[in-house]
């Protein structure tokens, strides 16, 4: 178990955990479910805490997948579209960003637009992505 980076915060109240699963070392805050550990000094800055995180327990920076599973849960737990539109064009900005070959690309449009989808466009979003 892992101090959960949001411990570090003034307004935290008690110490809260996490898994091993639910971190990253770096990536995007308050859009993953899982946190971001080097967005707090307290381990960005010891060395022997990003050691012992990066290199022991293996835990790896925010990649695709990740956002790849948000996109997902979104999509699948969401229901009105204006409270999910500002975390879905942030994950597409990742998307544009990441280096992925076309097997990854290939698994990415399968996932968010199934071969049924239909492809109207609202605000700049496929609205395939609502629907299933």
């Amino acid at each position: 178990m892992i101090l959960d980076p949001r411990a570090f915060e003034a307004s935290a109240t008690a110490p809260r955990w996490i898994d091993i699963q639910g971190c990253v070392w770096r990536g995007p805050v308050n859009l993953l479910h899982k946190m971001p550990l080097a967005s707090v000094s307290q381990y960005r800055d010891n060395e022997t805490l990003v050691r012992f995180f990066r290199q022991i327990l293996g835990v790896e920076d925010a990649k695709w997948s990740d956002y790849l599973d948000m996109l997902r849960e979104l999509r699948e737990n969401s229901n009105l579209f204006h409270e999910i539109h500002d975390k879905v064009l942030r994950l597409y900005q990742l998307f544009s960003t990441s280096i992925l070959s076309s097997n990854d690309w290939a698994e990415i449009r399968q996932a968010i637009a199934p071969p049924q989808a239909s492809y109207q466009v609202l605000t700049s979003i496929p609205q395939c992505f609502l629907r299933g």
